[in-house]
Order: structure tokens, then C-alpha cells, then sequence
């Protein structure tokens, strides 16, 4: 009969709504949560405008100030880890020294100054990419564990700056970075598509998974 099948249509679309505004929700959740990270970033490292990137000839991917990742470009030492700072997401990977071309492989992503909750929702994007967040990466090596001194930091426009202490002194050829985009040479280049490669390519390329992520907050989160 027609009047039920209007009332089974009615009920069909009451539930396209439904999930349409809880989609709608979720949304804006992430976003929230995402634009507080980067909130924090700025607020703790500081800020450069998009009119002062663009004449640096950098890309600013829309955003009106981005995160100023050059104050967070330093090389772990043997004394340790590069100092971490609020809102900035360090990205701790593992990889070969003595073949950098082999894919680095992500182990742990590190979210000082915020809460579990809010940083386990970069588990819910496609991909670190995909999140726009300002991102550091350093790591250590697969033959020993011994700390990389090579350093990564991307801000959200897409604008890389490195630290790479790999070479020797006095002995000539390409440092760590070079070496990963295949580079037989030392060249700023080269370092720069290694650089890239890295951050782009292997390690924020893919979903992260929520079991990866940590912060300084001890709420309580499921994992």
C-alpha cells in the first residue's frame, strides 16, 4: 500500500539524515582537534605569516600563518633526542645508516601538550599528509640502534628545513639525506629530495595507526 510505503521511504531518508549529521559531527571533531594541535604548535614555537612564506618563495596551502618549524630543526646527539616541544608532531622512525634508500619505517608518534584524545585523532585521516600539522621527524639506526643525527621538520604548508650531521669530517661524499635520493654526491639538492622522500614518501604517507601515538597527558584514551 502506498501509505506504507511512504512511511518505510520517510523512515529511509530520517536515517540518511541521521548518519549525514553524525558524519557531519565527526567532521568537525577532527577538525577541531587538529586545528588545537596546530594552535599549540604555534603558540610554543611561534608563527610565520603566509605573505612572509610566499616571499621565501615557500607554499602556505591556504593557511593564513604556519607553524616557524625552523626553530625545531636540531639533530639528535648522542646526548639525545632533540628537545621536544608543545604541539609539534615528532615523528620517531627507524632506518638503515648504512643504506638510506632502504623505506625508514615509523615507530612511534609523539604529541607533547595535548591530550590522548586529541592526538589519537590522527589515527582517524588517511594519512599524516592528510592531517596539514606541522611534523618532525628523527631517528635512530637498524644496525645498533644508535641515534641518526639527521633531522627533518615540515611545516604545513609543504616546507621542509633539515639538519643532517652524518658526514664525517674531513672525508668526502654524500651525507645521509643525499644518499637516500640516491645522490653519489653531497649537493643542498640532493639533501633537500632526500629530505623530502623521507618525510613525504615513508613516513607520512600512510594511515598511522593509534597504538603509534603518545603524549605527555596521562587521560585516559583507549588505544
Amino acid at each position: 500500500p502506498r501509505p506504507a510505503v511512504n512511511a518505510m521511504r520517510s523512515i529511509a531518508k530520517g536515517f540518511d539524515e541521521l548518519n549525514a549529521d553524525r558524519r557531519a559531527m565527526k567532521e568537525q571533531a577532527q577538525a577541531s582537534a587538529l586545528h588545537w594541535i596546530q594552535y599549540v604548535a604555534q603558540a610554543s614555537i611561534g608563527s610565520v605569516s603566509a605573505d612572509a612564506v610566499r616571499a621565501d618563495h615557500g607554499r602556505t596551502a591556504g593557511q593564513e600563518t604556519l607553524t616557524n618549524v625552523a626553530r625545531a630543526n636540531a639533530a639528535p646527539t648522542t646526548h639525545g633526542d632533540p628537545a621536544k616541544l608543545a604541539g609539534l608532531v615528532d615523528l620517531e622512525f627507524v632506518a638503515s645508516s648504512a643504506r638510506p634508500q632502504e623505506p625508514a619505517m615509523l615507530r612511534r608518534v609523539f604529541v607533547q601538550g595535548v591530550s590522548n584524545a586529541i592526538a589519537q585523532r590522527l589515527a582517524n585521516g588517511p594519512s599524516l599528509l592528510a592531517t596539514g600539522l606541522a611534523v618532525r621527524a628523527h631517528g635512530v639506526s637498524r644496525e645498533g640502534d644508535a641515534v641518526l643525527p639527521v633531522t627533518v621538520v615540515r611545516d604545513e604548508g609543504g616546507n621542509l628545513r633539515y639538519t643532517d650531521d652524518s658526514g664525517a669530517a674531513g672525508m668526502p661524499g654524500p651525507r645521509w639525506l643525499a644518499r637516500k635520493a640516491g645522490a653519489t654526491r653531497d649537493s643542498i639538492d640532493d639533501e633537500m629530495r632526500g629530505a623530502r622522500i623521507l618525510m613525504e614518501d615513508e613516513l607520512m604517507a600512510n594511515r598511522v595507526p593509534v597504538t603509534a601515538i603518545a603524549t605527555d597527558s596521562n587521560d585516559n584514551a583507549s588505544k
